[in-house]
């Protein structure tokens, strides 16, 4: 498992990719795994919903916002997510 340190470390660097390159469905989708993984779901949910603008077709982002629903409670929710 990854310690915390090297967690935030890894999001530093997926956002400065973001920074070079803000268009980078890959960066974003990084940066909110890693969110996601720190326990800041809400900000992993927001950073997943810039991904689909640029990559909405991409399955592993439609699933782990089902995820992140679902956690919510919202279950719902997550069964609407395309």
């Amino acid at each position: 498992l990854e310690s915390e340190r090297e967690l935030v470390g890894a999001l530093e660097t997926f956002e400065a990719a973001e920074r070079v390159d803000p268009g980078s469905s890959h960066a974003g989708y990084n940066a909110a795994r890693v969110l996601n993984r720190l326990g800041k779901h809400e900000e992993a949910f927001a950073r997943y919903r810039r991904v689909l603008k640029t990559d909405p077709g991409n399955p592993f982002v439609h699933n782990n916002i089902g995820m992140l629903l679902d956690l919510r409670g919202d279950l719902s929710g997550a069964m609407r997510i395309r």
